[in-house]
């Protein structure tokens, strides 16, 4: 492959994986969860009734796990997009469980569905232009002890209206907080997922109209709706839907090119050497010739003495290091190593030649022979 080939793919790749990085939710503001810390994270929400002595706890697996007759939270799960069945809580509630469901504002003011059978009510944005300037959002109805004040923001959502629904709570006299019965179980709808982000959560009255939603409803379980549906659908699936489906297409279209680039350059053959794989007997055999062949009888005699002191130390449990000076102390002291049995290590005999080293080897292997009895 050319420099410019590479050069192109490296190019795409980065190309893909900057869109990757921007590509990302609809609606950031529903990117958050019950475990983030971010100001568009549920966090705080989880804190709070930690604090209040609630046994509030997130709940990792799908909803058919959950226990019956509990009530499990989901904080903007995808029900407004093209996947109707984004939710998966139907069962859980149909069983005698309660369902609180924090719509997400992805979709409004479009149509939204829980399921093919439970449509949620149309929504409309409650404009500051709506209320007197600066005014704060009036929450009442008989979910909440007493009025709640919400700071007035843009964009916040309540529903235009409850056809089927019962209305717990209202906001500037829109349906903010409505529910039905849904088999044995009962079904919340809070209008805007937003009102319970963490960089709200303690303006105006919303920690006491998360409490008055608690105390009405039950502790929660918060059921996240990506966490609940990311593995049925399978991985590849997800992924492919995910805003990592650009860096994947990059990684995979890089690794068909480097495919592509090693079936031009043909495998690399080398030929046999003849030579088979080294042995432990090839290499002593090399060895011994070598030492046949020297004429250095002195040198082999030495070595041969410092190889039986290293087996003397080995036998004795003596460090590798001690001197041979040391050794021969530790013989000494053994009534059976005196009177010139140490001697071929002591005072060896001068060698000169072939016999002469063959007499020094015999010694030094006899030495060794009676340590070792």
């Amino acid at each position: 492959m050319t420099r410019r080939a590479w050069t192109a793919a490296a190019t795409l790749l980065a190309l893909l994986v900057v869109v990757g990085a921007f590509y990302g939710p609809a609606d950031e503001q529903d990117a958050g969860t019950i475990s983030s810390t971010s100001r568009d994270g549920y966090r705080a929400f989880l804190d709070l009734l930690v604090a209040l002595g609630v046994p509030a706890e997130r709940h990792a697996g799908p909803p058919d796990l959950l226990p019956a007759g509990a009530t499990a939270w989901w904080i903007a799960p995808p029900v407004c997009g093209d996947d109707r069945r984004a939710w998966g809580g139907y069962g859980f509630v149909a069983a005698g469980g309660t369902a609180v469901v924090l719509v997400p504002r992805r979709g409004a003011p479009v149509a939204c569905h829980l399921d093919p059978d439970v449509p949620l009510p149309a929504r409309i944005a409650l404009r500051p232009g709506t209320r007197a300037a600066g005014g704060p959002v009036v929450v009442a109805g008989d979910m909440v002890r007493g009025l709640r004040r919400l700071p007035a923001e843009p964009f916040q959502l309540a529903f235009t209206a409850a056809e089927g629904w019962t209305v717990r709570a209202t906001a500037d006299g829109y349906p903010l907080i409505v529910e039905r019965e849904l088999g044995r179980g009962r079904l919340v709808l809070v209008a805007d997922a937003r009102l319970f982000r963490n960089v709200r959560l303690d303006a105006g009255d919303t920690a006491p109209l998360v409490v008055d939603l608690v105390r009405d409803t039950g502790a929660p379980r918060f059921v996240e709706g990506w966490v609940a549906t990311a593995g049925d659908r399978g991985a590849l699936v997800y992924l492919l839907a995910s805003p990592a489906v650009a860096p994947f297409i990059g990684v995979v279209l890089v690794g068909l090119l480097l495919a592509w680039h090693g079936t031009l350059v043909p495998p690399r053959r080398l030929a046999a050497s003849g030579v088979g794989a080294p042995t432990l007997d090839t290499f002593v055999d090399a060895l011994a010739g070598l030492y046949a062949r020297t004429r250095d009888w002195p040198r082999v005699a030495a070595r041969y003495r410092e190889l039986t002191a290293a087996r003397l130390r080995r036998h004795f449990g003596l460090a590798p290091e001690t001197r041979t000076a040391a050794l021969i102390a530790r013989l000494e002291r053994d009534a059976r190593f005196r009177n010139g049995v140490l001697d071929p290590l002591v005072a060896p005999r001068r060698v000169d030649d072939e016999p002469g080293l063959a007499v020094e080897v015999a010694a030094l292997d006899a030495l060794v022979a009676r340590v070792l009895r």
